[in-house]
Parts: C-alpha cells; structure tokens; sequence
C-alpha cells in the first residue's frame, strides 16, 4: 500500500530519514562551492563567458545528461550575457510571496524567449537549474519538468502550479516542515536537493515502472525495458500532436471515461467508437500523458510537463525506452542517413511480426512530429540535431525480439506424394473424443469433418458467430483428435499435427504467413513458425495437419491469405522466392498441401472485418448462435446444491430467452464464468446468490447491451427489466432502466456510456 505523502507528518518523517550529505556526498561537495562561487560573483564576473559557460554547461545543482541541448551561440552572445548576469543580480528577500512568484516567472518566460533565437531546441532544465543557481535559498536541485510534477503529485496530490511557482511551493513546504536552513550555504545546498532524493526513495520503494531512471547525484537516465516487454509499436494518430494537446486541455480537470468519449466524439465526427477507445490507449499506454483511476481520467505527470511546457520533448523518453524499435531507428541514423526501404528492413528485423509497412511508418511519422528526424530532398531520413542529442543518449544496445527456433527442412520437392486417404480417418473415434466433457454435438462434429474433407484439396472451413461459443475451442478439440485417431508412422509418433494462428489487425501480404528473404542478411530466409509447420506436414503427406487462424477477420483474408486461397482452389504453387530450387532450406515454391485443413474462426461485432465472396466461394461455413445451457458439462463442478444449481441455470435460460431476439445473448464463456463467481462467492463471502448473480450478470452478461432504436430493442429491455425485478437482482434492474432512459432520450444505447 502506497504511503500517503499528502499527509504531512508522513512527508516530514520521509525528509528527516534523508540525508543528503551521507547518501550523495559527491553531488554535495560539487554543489556547495558552486553555490558559494556564485554568491560572491560580482556582475562584471557573472557576465564573463568563462562565468557563464560553467553556468549553463558545467551547473552542479542538476545533472543535464548526455547530449544536453548546445547552448554555447547563447554563451557566445555578449549582449545575452549580459542581460542574464543584470538580471541574476536582483534581490528577492524583500519581496512578498506574490511578487517573488510573479518577478521569477517573468524572467524565466523572458529567459525562454530569449534563448530560443541560439538553440534548435528550449532548453528548459538548463533554464530552470540556472535560476536555481542564483536564488538557492527560493528554487530546488529538480531541474527537469516531468519529475518536478511527480513530486507535486507525491507532495500536494496536484499538478495546477506552473514550473516556477512549483519549485517555490516546493522550498516553502519543506521549510514549514523542517524550519528554515541557517546562513551556511552547506545547509541550503542539502535542502535544495531533497526534493529529488525523496523522489529517488519514493520511486524505489514503490519499485516504479518509470522510463528515466533518478540517480542520487541528480542525473537523469533513460532506463530501457528489455523487448518482449516493449509496446510492439506506435499507432498513427489523427491530428498527431494537436490531438494530443486538445484532450489534455480537456482533462486538466479530470473527466470521466464517457466524457471523455464524448469530447473524442465532437473532435471526431465520423470515428467510431472503438476508435475513439484507440485514442484513448494510445494516450495511456503510448505516451503515459493520461492516467485512469477507477473510471476518472486525468493527466499522468508527463501529461502535465508536455501541457505545460508545449516541447515534445517531453514525450520523447518514453517512446525510446517503452516502445519496439524506436531506439534502434535513432541509432541507426547516427552516423548516416537511411532511406525508408533500410529503415522498413531494419524494423522487420527488430520484429517479424511486422509484415506490412504500418507501425514503420507510423514510428517515422512520430519521430518527425516530434522533431527528431527530417527528411531531406532525396527522400532519405536522418537525425535532426535535437534527435542526435536523443540518439547520444541511449546508452545500451537495442534489442530485438527473439524470433522462434528455425526447423531444419530437407524438403524433396517432387518426391512426395500429396494424397491424403480421408477415408482412414477414424471419424467415430474423432467425434466421440471431441464431444467429451464439451457442449458439443455429434452434428456439429460430423458437419465440420465432412466440410473440411469433402474437395480433394480444398480443406476450409468458417466457424462463426457468438463470442465464448466455443468455435476456437471446437477447433482445436478437432485438431487434437484428427492427431490422435490417424495412422501414424512409428517415426512421427509425437509430430504436433495442429498449428494455432492468432491473426492481427494490420496485414496486408502473405509474408506474416510464408516469411521472406530477410534484406539486411540477405543470406537468410525469416522463416514464420506457421511456414516451419506446413513445411513438416508438407514432408508428411499421409498425416493430416490442422491450422487455425483464430480471429482470421482481425485482416482481410483477400490479402493476407490470397496465395493460398488460389492455390487450394487452382491447385498452383506457394511461391516462397526466387533463388533458386533451394534457399536457406526453404524451397522456391510449395505445392499447396492436401493433407492440411484450414479452420477459421470469426466473431462478428464492430471490431472486425466481413469476408468477401472470394473467401466464402472456397469455405464450408458454420454458424454459432444456439447455447442450449442443459448441453454445457459443467454444471457439477462448482460446489453448487442442487437447488442452487436449477435456480441459476432457470435464470441464466431466462436471460438468454430475452436476449437471444437482438442476438445479444451470451456463449459458453460467460457460463463458465457465472458459475466461477457464485462458487468463489460461497468460499470467501457471506453468500448469498441473489446478490451474487446480481454482481455477475451486471459484470459479465450486461456489458454487451447495446443497439438502436427499435421496438424489439426496446421489447428486450423491458423483459430483461422485469425479469430482474422478479428474481431480485435491483443492480441489474437500475441498469436497465439507466439503458432504456438512454434509448428513449438519445435513439441508442449502450452499456458503458
């Protein structure tokens, strides 16, 4: 449980535990002759360049990391430096709160301005450490503006003051806290870095997933998370960095999730939903400037530091350390500029799951909006100055993803024979194996080996419909069967006869399928696990192998699964490339294999894509709306009496009767997962199973409600409505009620609003 800093007794025993001498004696003992060198320069010394090359260059108060931004056209400019040294000689003791806050922050605004004439980029935290230099007694060692609003959020629980009065706000704390510091500079030196020690102790306690790590000598390091733990890429986004800026004006008082769709819906007229729901990830989860807390959002101290500063640059550590292949693109720049085509080969190395050209481009495309790369006249891409200060930064070799183990195939091509004897399948075995302790049917069993086995080379079959009807499940119990009930050579005794294929949204060619010709090793072949398979089942051509692609409308088929979709109809090859008969062990091309069947699975919602003529003219296509809840096994092993058991079964059947009419009813799935809460509830709570149901069918059966205007629609509600008043399930009911006001007023409804 996190410690409650806003409370300020436990603020004040976290600062007095920290003892900035003994744990950063080093940054101290740099600090606190600075300090005293700086107190006693006279206007003549502090305009000097040799004065304010330490100043901006060499400042102890803060560490500006490896490749700070060049400042030294602004050192070199005799009439700025002079203004800055004039400027630094004022005196704030005399001052009230109010107008030291007011003087401070119009010299830094002025500061902003007057530099960005010298520098390709504002360089905020070595404004603000140069602030802190002059008055140590008003300003802390927390130089940069991410970490500053950490601490206010730690702090205060706020993030409403601008950078200048923040770090006053900080000072004044800390010294009703802890009293004032005496005259000796040593002592202010070891109150202006507390803040950032606290900070230091706070994060590793709470072990924070940060993407900069805080040093105890005030440095800040981008602090990389290894690549099976990256976001597998950035998503494009409308409107890129303006968008980004409009929803957190927006959220500078937090919003909830539905007004906040609601402000999306007004930016984006013509977006869908789940569209409007990407947006709002890729601001979580990409670039960390929003948080969620129960269903309020609201701005993540990023968020704040980007809002407040408009620089960029305040996004930037996160996408170098959190997300695939940024880091490898900027390194790769360094030393020369790339054109798309390397770059595109450089991101499919880094992960070979990006067949299409999507998140590449989507990865540059940020990288300009961010000012890091530019592309010049020959269309090539290279490192902006502000990107090479990035690029420097990055420490550590970039990762790639660890690609899947090569399978070693000595493929005779026109040794094999490719006809498979359907009629040595032992169907009764297969059947009886796969309706066992399952829901399913003989029918259903009997209707997908026939469809997938009828043609002599076209094996395809479409499973669709509900969500948690089992359609994923029934294929992979039929694939296993098929594995166990077939006439195997002795030597193929354990050969996996049955491959599962996730597909994802973005794929736009076979190369996500078939692998390619990897360009940057052009010597090597990326061979995909599910072409590794068809190549074992290619060498075993009397065994009948099974490929699901699960979720297979997430990409167009027509796209992605055109070679085969011609050659299971045609009878033509898979051409895998043109190096002749044998590259890499991957032959040239593949007969389309007729030992292996393929089982799609669909869910059909908003989400996902419909399938063209070309798919549906080669697929025998089954359907999955029926839940017959008597068929599901389960029922005996949750605990549940007998009488409890009927009760719910009658009220998950009296559910699915009001439902069924919109389709909006429910599959195994959510069965299973009634049947888990009620029997969790009866082991851990003071049970009782109208509340229980009343808790599961709000969490797990009403969510999917939504729909239009229509009287069957609103038939639905009414029923639903009435049935949970008779079972005395009042959650549910004011749900319902909340649902069918909705349609009333507004022509639609929907569950999560």
């Amino acid at each position: 449980m996190r410690t409650d800093y806003t409370n300020e007794e436990n603020l004040k025993k976290l600062l007095n535990t920290i003892d900035p001498w003994s744990e950063s004696p080093t940054w101290l003992n740099n600090l606190h002759p600075f300090l005293i060198e700086v107190s006693q320069a006279d206007l003549e010394t502090r305009s000097s360049y040799e004065f304010q090359r330490r100043l901006w260059r060499q400042n102890p108060v803060s560490n500006a990391g490896q490749g700070a931004i060049d400042v030294s056209k602004a050192i070199e400019d005799n009439t700025f430096r002079r203004w800055v040294a004039e400027k630094s000689m004022e005196s704030l003791d005399d001052k009230s709160p109010d107008d030291c806050a007011a003087w401070l922050d119009d010299f830094y605004n002025d500061l902003l301005k007057n530099i960005r004439p010298f520098t390709t980029a504002t360089p905020y935290l070595l404004i603000m450490r140069t602030l802190a230099s002059f008055w140590p007694r008003k300003l802390t060692s927390v130089s940069s503006t991410a970490p500053a609003y950490d601490i206010a959020k730690i702090w205060f629980g706020n993030v409403e003051l601008n950078v200048v009065k923040l770090q006053l706000e900080m000072t004044k704390h800390m010294n009703d806290l802890l009293g004032e510091p005496g005259e000796d500079l040593r002592e202010v030196a070891a109150r202006m870095t507390l803040p950032w020690l606290s900070l230091v102790t706070v994060r590793q306690n709470e072990n924070s997933d940060q993407s900069e790590a805080l040093s105890k000598s005030g440095e800040i390091i981008l602090q990389h998370r290894p690549a099976e733990q990256r976001r597998k890429g950035l998503t494009s986004l409308k409107g890129g960095l303006s968008t980004i800026k409009s929803v957190l004006y927006f959220l500078e008082i937090p919003k909830s999730r539905s007004d906040l769709i609601d402000f999306l819906q007004e930016e984006f007229p013509d977006s869908k939903n789940s569209t409007l729901s990407t947006i709002i990830s890729i601001l979580s989860n990409e670039f960390f400037v929003i948080e969620k807390e129960g269903d309020v959002f609201s701005l993540s101290s990023r968020g704040v530091a980007f809002l407040r500063t408009q620089d960029p640059q305040e996004l930037i550590p996160v996408m170098i350390t959190h997300i695939l292949g940024v880091d490898h693109v900027l390194c790769a720049m360094k030393d020369e500029s790339k054109s798309f085509t390397q770059l595109l080969f450089l991101l499919r190395e880094v992960h070979a799951g990006w067949t299409s050209e999507t998140v590449p481009r989507s990865i540059l495309s940020w990288l300009i909006q961010l000012g890091l790369v530019g592309k010049d006249e020959r269309k090539t891409f290279s490192l902006t100055d502000e990107g090479r200060v990035w690029a420097n930064r990055i420490t550590w070799q970039p990762e790639f993803l660890p690609q899947a183990p090569v399978i070693e195939t000595d493929l005779d091509v026109d040794g094999i024979s490719y006809e498979l004897s359907v009629h040595s399948l032992n169907v009764n075995a297969i059947i009886n194996d796969v309706i066992k302790d399952s829901a399913f049917q003989t029918r259903q069993v009997e209707q997908l080996h026939l469809g997938l086995w009828a043609h002599k080379q076209r094996h395809f079959a479409i499973l669709a419909g509900l969500s948690g009807s089992g359609k994923t499940q029934l294929a992979l119990k039929y694939a296993q069967a098929l594995n166990t009930h077939h006439p195997v050579p002795a030597s193929d005794e354990d050969k996996k006869t049955w491959f599962v294929q996730p597909v994802l949204p973005g794929w736009y060619d076979p190369s996500a399928l078939l692998g390619y010709i990897n360009p940057l090793r052009p010597e090597s072949y990326t061979r995909t696990p599910l072409l590794n398979f068809l190549l074992e089942a290619a060498n075993s051509p009397e065994i009948p192998f099974v490929v699901i692609l699960d979720e297979m409308n997430l990409s167009h088929p027509e796209h992605y699964f055109a070679p085969f979709l011609s050659a299971m109809e045609s009878g033509t090859q898979l051409v895998l490339h043109s190096e002749g008969d044998m590259f890499d062990g991957v032959p040239a091309s593949l007969r389309f294999p007729s030992n292996v069947a393929f089982i799609g699975t669909l869910n059909m919602d908003e989400t996902t894509l419909s399938l063209s003529d070309k798919v549906l003219d080669r697929a025998w296509t089954m359907e999955f709306w029926e839940i017959d809840l008597k068929n599901f096994p389960g029922w005996n092993r949750y605990g549940l009496s007998g009488g409890e058991q009927d009760h719910v079964q009658d009220v998950l059947s009296s559910f699915m009767e009001c439902l069924k009419p919109e389709r909006l009813h429910f599959g195994w799935r959510t069965i299973e997962d009634v049947l888990s809460h009620i029997s969790l509830a009866r082991q851990l709570t003071s049970f009782k199973l109208a509340d229980a149901l009343d808790d599961v069918i709000y969490a797990r059966v009403l969510p999917k409600l939504r729909g239009s205007d229509s009287a069957r629609l609103r038939k639905m509600l009414q029923d639903c409505h009435a049935l949970c008043l008779k079972l005395n399930l009042p959650q549910c009911a004011n749900k319902l009620i909340s649902l069918s006001t909705d349609l009333e007023n507004a022509g639609m409804m929907r569950f999560w609003r």
